[in-house]
């Protein structure tokens, strides 16, 4: 597409690994895959793992995502190397992500639920209630 993309990385290992840190509320491989992919990381790893490439003049590091779970107070963790068919998923779906974000920049429109209205935004009721506000 010719659009210029940019990232920040937690970290780039002296063994050639890209690390990211990150926290979930249960760090268990299942749970951990199931967030992964809600929260779109495979796209982010790809997009390391893409930036590294170009940096490093075509050199393929792995991913690795170090997770702690958030409210663990013996800060257990574990580590999780992004396997090939994450990157396989994510360029599927990045594609038709870049191609609608592409045509966004083109036409200079943007899809928003508000239809282009400013939305006052107001603390969920039950944070009002912690602090008897009025809702």
């Amino acid at each position: 597409t010719g659009i210029l993309l940019r990232c920040q990385l937690d970290g780039l290992s002296l063994q050639k690994v890209v690390v990211d840190y990150k926290t979930a509320a249960r760090n268990d491989h299942w749970n951990f895959a199931a967030d992964f992919y809600k929260w779109k990381y495979h796209f982010q790893a790809t997009w390391y793992r893409e930036a590294v490439r170009q940096i490093t003049g075509g050199e393929v590091w792995p991913v690795v995502y170090i997770v702690t779970e958030k409210q663990s107070k013996s800060y257990v963790v574990e580590c999780f190397k992004v396997v090939d068919e994450w990157f396989e998923i994510a360029l599927h779906e990045w594609k038709k992500e870049l191609i609608h974000f592409q045509h966004c920049i083109e036409t200079q429109t943007w899809k928003r639920i508000t239809h282009d209205t400013v939305v006052d935004l107001h603390p969920p009721v039950y944070v009002s209630r912690q602090y008897k506000l009025k809702p």
